[in-house]
Formats: C-alpha cells, sequence, structure tokens
C-alpha cells in the first residue's frame, strides 16, 4: 500500500505509536493493549530497528562496553556492545563465548577498530580473548569493572583473613574471631561501638589489616580523573606493601 512500508500492513504513525509504548512495556503487552499478534508487533519492532540501523552512520566509537545478559530461566546469556559515550547498544549476540563478541568487531571499520581508546568488560576470559585477538593493543584498552576488582580484591582479604584467623586461634588469639564481613563493610555504615572495635583491628600489626589497607587504596584510584595522581597514589601504595 502506499502509506506502508514493504511487508507491513500499518500506517508510519500506527507503527511510531506502537515503538513509543514499546519503550515501556514488552511485545506482548504492547500487542494486548493494539489488539494485534505478537507477531505483528514483533513485525513493527523489527522495521524500526532495521530504519535505525540504516540511518547509523560508521562514527568512531572510543568507549565501548562488553557485557552479558541473563535471560530466560537457568543459563541463557546474550552478549551485549555498547556506545558508552552515546548512551546505545551496537551490538547484541547469543551465548558469551569468545565468537559471540568476535562477530561484533566484524561489524566495524578498521578506522573505527583504531579508534577505539578503552573497553569496559567484567573479567569473563572469553570476551578477554576476542579483544585480543582484534583489537590492536587490545590488552591496553581493557578497563575492568570497579565491581568485580573489588569483588576479587575483597575476596583476597577474606583469604588471608581465614588463614591468619587459624595461625592466631591456635595460639590463643580471638581477634578475628566473627570478623569476616566487618573487612567487607564501609566503616561509616557500622555502629559507633562496632567502627571502633574495627578501627583497632584495622591498624594492628595483622596481615589481613594490611591487605584491607592495600585494597581500600586500590580503590580509590577509581575517583581519579587524571593519571598523574592517580600513578602517584599507585606508587605510593606499591612502595608500602
Amino acid at each position: 500500500m502506499p502509506w506502508a512500508e514493504p511487508s507491513s500492513r500499518f500506517t508510519a504513525l500506527f507503527e511510531a505509536l506502537a515503538i513509543e509504548w514499546l519503550k515501556a512495556a514488552s511485545q506482548k503487552a504492547v500487542a494486548g493493549l493494539l489488539k494485534l499478534s505478537w507477531d505483528e508487533i514483533h513485525g513493527i519492532m523489527e522495521r524500526a530497528v532495521q530504519r535505525g540501523l540504516e540511518r547509523r552512520k560508521a562514527e568512531l566509537v572510543s568507549q565501548i562496553g562488553v557485557d552479558e545478559k541473563a535471560f530466560r530461566k537457568g543459563h541463557s546469556y546474550l552478549t551485549l556492545a555498547d556506545d558508552l559515550i552515546r548512551g546505545r547498544v551496537l551490538y547484541v549476540a547469543e551465548d558469551r563465548k569468545q565468537n559471540s563478541l568476535d562477530g561484533f568487531w566484524e561489524t566495524l571499520t578498521a578506522e573505527q577498530i583504531s579508534g577505539i581508546e578503552a573497553i569496559a568488560m567484567d573479567m569473563w576470559d572469553p570476551y578477554i580473548a576476542s579483544v585480543r585477538e582484534h583489537v590492536p593493543q587490545g590488552d591496553g584498552k581493557i578497563v575492568f569493572d570497579k565491581f568485580h576488582v573489588a569483588q576479587h580484591r575483597g575476596d583476597a582479604v577474606d583469604k588471608i583473613r581465614r588463614k591468619e584467623n587459624k595461625t592466631l586461634k591456635a595460639a590463643g588469639d580471638d581477634r578475628l574471631a566473627g570478623t569476616r564481613y566487618d573487612w567487607l563493610r564501609n566503616p561509616t555504615s557500622m555502629e559507633p561501638k562496632d567502627r571502633k572495635n574495627f578501627a583497632e583491628l584495622r591498624k594492628s600489626e595483622l596481615k589481613t589489616a594490611r591487605a584491607w589497607a592495600l585494597k581500600e587504596t586500590a580503590m580509590t584510584l577509581y575517583s581519579y580523573i587524571y593519571e598523574r595522581p592517580a600513578r602517584k597514589t599507585s606508587a605510593g601504595g606499591t612502595a608500602g606493601q
């Protein structure tokens, strides 16, 4: 029909309405409200996505985010690549294997790949391998997200605490008994009494206290904007190890 795109039986205005509603609700919900079948509403969505892709130019994308998204029940995942500057999804693929992300690099030009400055991701080995294989100097452009870095550092502190607690208890010293979560919490969220007791522990000569201090110093790096002061803090932390 002259007022519709190929394979569509709806006006552009009606499809625009459906797309606006799809931004706030599921395909099933919008189909029910507009009295359409799931296939019809899915077709509207697919045509809108295709129009958007056709309008997209081969722009430079300096900062990319790579993440996995769980869906359905069980271990079903999608791999997503995002433009962190413009806040938009660039690529979606099934699963979270290396070849799931490999396909993304094929959608970029050589100029776009060389223009990548940073790739934020978690510490998932298949994603790391994909970046190393397809992005020049990829290792130097990977930025591990703060949550996973903090998790690994917290696990390291707890590992030291468990080992040291075992040694201390054998000598009749129970200072570290029951303190597992104290080393993981923010001291400012503690009750005054607990905060005072924890302050005594973290100022002690214990290996756990030293590991905790190194972890806290490392996490302050995320608050820096400029490289020089961050390197100065990092060097100071290394010298104190």
